[in-house]
C-alpha cells in the first residue's frame, strides 16, 4: 500500500527529527557530568497491566553498576516498586529528570546532549532513533512485529542495537548483553572535550546530529552502536 520494501526502509534518512532551539538553549549545561560518558535510561513506557516491554528497575543494577558513566532517566512515570527501589539505591550517577521533562521537545533537547539511549520498546526509543543516537533498544522474547526478526538490527533506525529476551520474561540475560556491549564501548571512549554542551554546540555549527557517524552493525559482526565523544562530531565504529 505504501510502495515499501526492505530496499525503500534502509534509504531512509536518519536524523529526521531535531530538538527545536528554544529547547536546545532551555537545556544547555543543566545535564550534570560527573564521568565522561551520559547515557539515557527509559526502563518502562506507560504503565499497563501484564506489560511484558517493562524491565523491573531492580535488574537494571548490574548496568547501573558500569563505572564512568552518568545516567539520566527519561521516562516521567515507574511503578512505586519501581520508584522505592530508585530512591533505595542512592546512586549519586543516576539522575531523574522527570519533573523537568514537560513533552518530547524536552526530551528530545536531552537526547541530544547524551552519548547513547538505553530503552524498552517505549516512544522514548522511536524518538531517539529519529534524532539519530546510538540505541542499546531492550526487546521483550515476543516483540511487536515492527522489529522484524533481524536479531540485532531494524532499517527503521540504523543506528540502533536490538537486544532481545531469549527466554520469555528473562530480562537479566538483556541487561547483562547491554552492560557488556556498553562497557566494551565506553572504555575506549576518549575523554570529552566539553563538559556541559550538546554535540551540535561543540564546535560544529549545526543544529542537526548529522555529524553523527556511528555505523550500523553488520549481521556478522554482534559489536553495538559505540558512543560519540563531545566535540569531535565522530562516532568509533563497531570493532
Amino acid at each position: 500500500m505504501l510502495n515499501l520494501d526492505d530496499q525503500t526502509l534502509h534509504d531512509a534518512s536518519v536524523p529526521y527529527l531535531q530538538a527545536p532551539s528554544a529547547y536546545r538553549h532551555k537545556w544547555q549545561g543543566r545535564l550534570t557530568r560527573h564521568a565522561p560518558s551520559r547515557i539515557g535510561l527509559a526502563w518502562s513506557g506507560r504503565i499497563q497491566q501484564n506489560d511484558t516491554r517493562a524491565v523491573p528497575f531492580d535488574v537494571l543494577k548490574p548496568l547501573l553498576a558500569l563505572p564512568q558513566i552518568d545516567w539520566f532517566v527519561l521516562q516521567r512515570d515507574g511503578t512505586r516498586a519501581d520508584l522505592d527501589a530508585f530512591n533505595a539505591m542512592q546512586a549519586t550517577h543516576v539522575h531523574r529528570l522527570d519533573g523537568a521533562i514537560g513533552d518530547f521537545a524536552d526530551t528530545a533537547a536531552i537526547i541530544e546532549q547524551l552519548d547513547a539511549v538505553v530503552s524498552v520498546d517505549t516512544s522514548i526509543a522511536h524518538l531517539a532513533g529519529a534524532l539519530g543516537a546510538p540505541l542499546w533498544l531492550m526487546l521483550p522474547f515476543a516483540a511487536d512485529w515492527r522489529w522484524f526478526e533481524d536479531p540485532h538490527h531494524t532499517p527503521w533506525y540504523p543506528h540502533a542495537r536490538l537486544v532481545r529476551q531469549r527466554v520469555t520474561g528473562r530480562w537479566d540475560d538483556v541487561v547483562a548483553r547491554v552492560r557488556d556491549e556498553i562497557a566494551a564501548t565506553t572504555a575506549h571512549a576518549p575523554k570529552p572535550a566539553c563538559t556541559d554542551c550538546a554535540p551540535p554546540r561543540c564546535g560544529t555549527g549545526s543544529a542537526s546530529r548529522s555529524g553523527r557517524t556511528a555505523q550500523r552493525p553488520t549481521s556478522t559482526d554482534p559489536a553495538p552502536p559505540c558512543c560519540r565523544s563531545h566535540g569531535s562530531g565522530r562516532s568509533r565504529s563497531p570493532a
